[in-house]
């Protein structure tokens, strides 16, 4: 259950959208290049949310992401999450997401059974900048908030809390 949120929660961070030469943008205008993405020496440089051991860096190094021109711009797809937009003014870009779960096991290991009360809520605004048309740099700045009867209960079986920050920061580089 851990690696299909994080997945979400990264494939929202983790998107490019701009517009194409048939929208009426400049033809010369900088584009990424579609294919598959990666991300590398990535780190929590901020972790109230315990993401370092809820989603270990290691299992977010190996997600191959696919990033896909479309009419509107691009989108950034992750093998078990929806695609993510983002805008993109010349090599920058700014990502503002949120996801919102609603789980329905409490986590392994918590000694509970049963459908949790609880709505989780991620809401990230990743930027950064693409170095050129295969590699770029991201910070992600993520906010948890937690709603229901059980928040307390399930955010402390996952070793988190409410109301927590992460930051996580990387490069992201088209596999060639």
């Amino acid at each position: 259950m851990r690696t299909p949120l994080l997945l979400s929660v990264i494939t929202l961070a983790l998107a490019c959208n701009g517009e194409t030469a048939d929208s009426g943008a400049d033809s010369d205008a900088f584009a990424p290049m579609e294919g598959a993405w990666t991300i590398s020496n990535s780190a929590y440089t901020t972790d109230e949310c315990n993401f370092t051991d809820i989603f270990p860096i290691a299992t977010q190094e190996v997600v191959v992401y696919t990033l896909t021109l479309t009419d509107i711009g691009y989108e950034l797809q992750s093998p078990t999450g929806d695609p993510v937009s983002c805008t993109l003014t010349g090599m920058d870009f700014q990502c503002p997401a949120t996801l919102v779960s609603e789980p329905t096991e409490w986590p392994e290991d918590s000694g509970i059974d049963g459908d949790p009360d609880a709505v989780l809520t991620v809401t990230s605004d990743m930027t950064g900048a693409f170095e050129d048309m295969h590699s770029a740099s991201f910070s992600i700045d993520l906010q948890g908030v937690c709603e229901g009867a059980d928040c307390d209960a399930y955010l402390d079986a996952m070793g988190s809390t409410n109301n927590c920050s992460t930051v996580y920061e990387g490069d992201i580089s088209m596999d060639m």
